[in-house]
């Protein structure tokens, strides 16, 4: 009885496995896609960003993650506190934070979040990038943290003409 079990279940596995893997195999794009097709009337796509982690680890101390950030916006018009009520809300909850200081990294309004053990330097690099550095002040100067954020620069690349 249980290698018919066992075989019914192997048989079973193998005609559903290919339909559920279709769609994990679905770029990102056709995701997006098949989902704007049905986005209710009335929505409008105004931006995608990504977040990227970098941990940096020593022993005996808290590590330093830096978040770089990118969003492409679809739309004009985007209000100047997008990135902290919806980029830098994902990584830190700003809304409830122990204390909130306004600073600078290269001349750039920052702003550094402290809530419990952990602090966060949020600021935005240019249009298409922010970052934010986590960190434990216990391991990490803020003086060294304001160091590694104003060593973050946009490079623009230029495209190479074809001859």
């Amino acid at each position: 009885m249980s290698k018919k079990l066992i075989i019914l279940l192997l048989l079973a596995d193998l005609i559903i496995t290919p339909f559920a893997l279709h769609n994990i195999n679905a770029s990102n794009e056709q995701l997006v896609d098949t989902l704007s097709a049905i986005v209710p009337e009335g929505f409008e796509k105004i931006a995608d960003w990504e977040v990227i982690p970098f941990r940096y680890t020593a022993p005996d101390r808290e590590d330093i993650v830096f978040y770089q950030c990118r969003t492409t916006f679809y739309q004009e018009n985007i209000p100047a506190m997008y990135y902290e009520k919806r980029i830098f809300a994902k990584i830190v909850d700003t809304e409830n934070v122990d204390e909130a200081l306004t600073c600078f990294v290269n001349e750039q309004p920052a702003t550094l979040y402290r809530k419990g053990e952990l602090s966060y330097l949020c600021w935005v690099i240019s249009p298409q990038y922010c970052a934010v550095l986590q960190y434990a002040p216990d391991s990490v100067s803020d003086t060294d943290i304001k160091r590694m954020a104003e060593s973050v620069e946009y490079v623009k690349r230029k495209v190479r003409e074809k001859p």
